[in-house]
């Protein structure tokens, strides 16, 4: 009696091997690798890009901050106006006469026997330039500082001229003019002196 075999043909195919998990993952690790280094440099993107639009803003704001040419200009101008103020103060102030000191100085060297009836003072006109003690200025008033009044003797009135010249803020002392009077029944003779005012030294505020 001859042998059958029964079995389906399928059965005797060979079974198909399942790869190991190592050769797997070991497949799978450049993939995973390049998509990290895809993801890192992603990131890494879109951060210099965030970077670079702050960076383009923070130009942009500087831009508008940047002064314009009408800006330069009244800059310029009000520079200038600044400039041609301090000159014309600086101006004033070298001509400002302390007058506390100046008449204070007057009073005291009339002679005992000098009366005054009427005495001018007016402040140096503004040159640039600076006058000094003792020296009359060369564009100030010649009649800048006036006094008339009366004395006893022509002595007396060359005294006043003397003394008047020893002043630090006059300069130019002159006799204009005198004239014998009376007072009630009493002999006189009255003078009119006049002279320059001098801007003192320290009255020139230094530049800053």
């Amino acid at each position: 009696m001859r042998a059958v075999n029964l079995l389906p043909p399928e059965s005797f195919a060979p079974k198909k091997r399942v790869p190991n998990a190592s050769y797997i993952f070991g497949a799978m690790l450049p993939v995973l690798a390049g998509a990290c280094v895809f993801l890192g440099w992603s990131y890494e993107h879109s951060k210099v890009v965030d970077r670079q639009n702050d960076l383009g803003a923070v130009e942009a704001t500087i831009a508008q901050l940047r002064p314009t040419q009408t800006l330069r200009d009244e800059a310029s101008r009000i520079g200038s106006d600044r400039a041609s103020r301090e000159t014309a103060l600086t101006a004033v102030l070298a001509n400002q006469i302390p007058w506390d000191v100046s008449l204070g100085q007057i009073a005291r060297v009339l002679p005992g026997d000098v009366w005054l009836t009427s005495l001018t003072a007016q402040s140096p006109t503004p040159s640039g330039s600076v006058s000094t003690p003792g020296t009359a200025s060369a564009t100030a008033s010649p009649t800048g500082f006036t006094i008339q009044g009366y004395t006893f003797s022509h002595d007396s009135v060359a005294l006043l001229l003397e003394r008047l010249a020893l002043v630090p803020s006059l300069s130019g002392v002159t006799l204009s003019s005198t004239s014998s009077n009376t007072v009630g029944k009493t002999p006189v003779i009255q003078f009119n002196v006049s002279a320059a005012m001098n801007a003192p030294a320290h009255a020139v505020p230094e530049a800053r």
